[in-house]
């Protein structure tokens, strides 16, 4: 288990983390998947700068265009396949690249 100073003094809470990515799929017309990454490092940091504490007690890892939950593709896919919470739509944007899009399957 990873030590609480890591997750902001807080232990994992997959309801929180849930419903977090259930908020922002339901309330951003397009969210983006590196929207939603961007978001959740935001809210979360700006939660422990005001209150001393994580919001969900995940820890982030440093990627190319923003910072990542650790084991975040893992976790979307209990959201997505176990919990039946969120779905994935791959959107072809040009000939080279796609991207993807969070959509809500549930409202909070």
């Amino acid at each position: 288990m990873i030590e609480e100073k890591y997750t902001g003094n807080k232990l994992f809470d997959i309801n929180k983390f849930e419903n977090i990515v259930l908020y922002f799929a339901e309330n951003i017309k397009k969210c983006w998947m590196t929207k939603l990454l961007k978001l959740m490092w935001y809210s979360e940091f700006l939660h422990f700068k005001k209150h001393g504490r994580s919001m969900r007690g995940i820890s982030f890892e440093h990627r190319d265009l923003s910072p990542v939950p650790k084991h975040f593709y893992g976790l979307l896919d209990l959201l997505s396949e176990d919990l039946n919470t969120v779905y994935l739509e791959r959107i072809k944007l040009n000939i080279d690249c796609e991207g993807e899009i969070i959509k809500a399957k549930k409202s909070l």
